[in-house]
């Protein structure tokens, strides 16, 4: 039972560890090097900095901290735990990617970007969403609102990061900012679709 279990943690984090490496590729080839605006606390960040001035790292750090104390009492220990080595695995991607490709992207295309990226990714976070964990940030209170709105992930994420999104207009400018917001939408939309073609899986093997 031991052994059984020691398995299935390895096989767990290493699929977590998967769809981090999936969500990393499709954010910085597709998002990050077309400035498209994608939600999430990164974003609010840069909106709070433009306003009040303060430091973005500085509220990245304090709104993470926050948030998963609240994903730690709210949803539970085992999910705060792989939370932290989903953010922590996402952040060595992104450095990896931004280090070795700082400026290359696989499209200049906005529409071409969103589509493919916001399908990338949508993949990377179905995967971490699957074995129960987030990257973080506003997947954590997409994930509560989930647990208890009673509204499917991809459509309290689209929620979370649209909010998001329209305040980074104010940062990105009204054109980048729309994109982003039609590449938050794509995303949950897809996610949903994912979940549930594994949850299809999962009964048609049951």
């Amino acid at each position: 039972m031991r052994k059984k279990t020691i398995l299935t943690l390895i096989k767990e984090y290493f699929f977590i560890g998967l769809g981090t490496f999936i969500l990393a590729f499709g954010l910085h080839f597709f998002f990050f090097q077309n400035k498209i605006a994608s939600g999430g606390v990164t974003g609010l960040a840069l909106v709070v900095n433009s306003i009040f001035g303060i430091s973005t790292g500085l509220f990245v750090a304090i709104s993470n901290f926050i948030l998963f104390a609240l994903a730690f009492i709210v949803i539970s220990g085992q999910f705060g735990v792989k939370s932290i080595y989903a953010t922590v695995l996402l952040s060595v991607f992104l450095s990896y990617f931004e280090k070795f490709y700082p400026s290359y992207t696989l499209t200049k295309d906005l529409i071409l970007a969103t589509i493919f990226g916001s399908a990338i990714c949508a993949l990377g976070i179905t995967i971490i969403y699957f074995y129960e964990a987030s990257t973080g940030g506003t997947s954590i209170i997409a994930r509560i609102l989930t647990k208890y709105c009673h509204i499917s992930y991809g459509m309290s994420s689209f929620i979370v990061d649209a909010i998001v999104t329209l305040l980074a207009i104010f940062a990105f400018g009204v054109e980048l900012g729309l994109v982003g917001l039609l590449s938050v939408y794509v995303t949950g939309f897809i996610i949903d679709k994912f979940i549930e073609g594994f949850n299809s899986r999962k009964q048609i093997m049951i």
